[in-house]
């Protein structure tokens, strides 16, 4: 019996630049991340992998404020960025460890840090952010977000609750209202017993004869 060759699978595209910043200047354009170097890029079958580091060569102790330019170790961080071409964006950010060489510091080594995300998040702050307005904004459901980065349900969701309840608390947010709008809606779960209610509420104000709408 003639034994079955297996099919060979898909090979990844992977883009890895050689030598310094000008090689991938056009990345690092589109990823459009200050003082962030776009190392190389890899498309998979599950979306993009960027490799990324800082561009910087010294940090401040966050305890004593001393310089150091001695980074003593590299952490890989996994991040997961905004969407592209429809596809999920993975960062993986090789985070330097910088030592404090000052004596009298208690610190004797801390984590390089960057706008992009805060420490320990799993999300990109760009990501959050697009997300809290994808929901507010255009009624998109969490699953659906966590479908397009390409994660967990929770994990969207623990990262824009904070952003959503700061939101909620802003009283800036009712600037312009001038009407309120209530809308319910009642429907039957399938299998389940009985009814539920939502009760929508929006403001809505006439300017110039346009009708503006916004979140309540």
């Amino acid at each position: 019996m003639k034994a079955s060759t297996p099919h060979p699978q898909k090979a990844s595209t992977v883009i890895q630049p050689i030598g310094g910043h000008a090689c991938c200047v056009s990345a690092c354009a589109l990823f459009d991340q200050p003082d962030m170097h776009v190392r190389a890029a890899e498309l998979t079958d599950h979306g993009w992998v960027l490799s990324v580091e800082t561009r910087g060569r010294e940090a401040a102790c966050p305890d004593c404020g001393v310089i150091a330019t001695w980074a003593k170790d590299r952490d890989r961080v996994l991040l997961h960025d905004l969407p592209a071409h429809g596809m999920p964006v993975r960062l993986v950010w090789t985070k330097r460890r910088w030592r404090c060489l000052e004596p009298a510091c208690i610190r004797t080594s801390f984590a390089e840090s960057h706008p992009i995300a805060a420490p320990r998040a799993r999300l990109t702050a760009r990501a959050v952010s697009w997300c809290v307005d994808q929901l507010s904004s255009h009624d998109v459901a969490v699953s659906a977000l966590a479908s397009m980065l390409g994660v967990a349900w929770h994990t969207v969701w623990n990262a824009v609750a904070p952003v959503i309840r700061a939101r909620i608390a802003d009283p800036a947010r009712l600037e312009g209202v001038r009407r309120l709008g209530v809308d319910e809606h009642i429907w039957t779960h399938v299998g389940l017993p009985g009814r539920r209610a939502v009760t929508g509420i929006i403001g809505s104000s006439q300017m110039s004869g346009v009708r503006r709408s916004s979140a309540a």
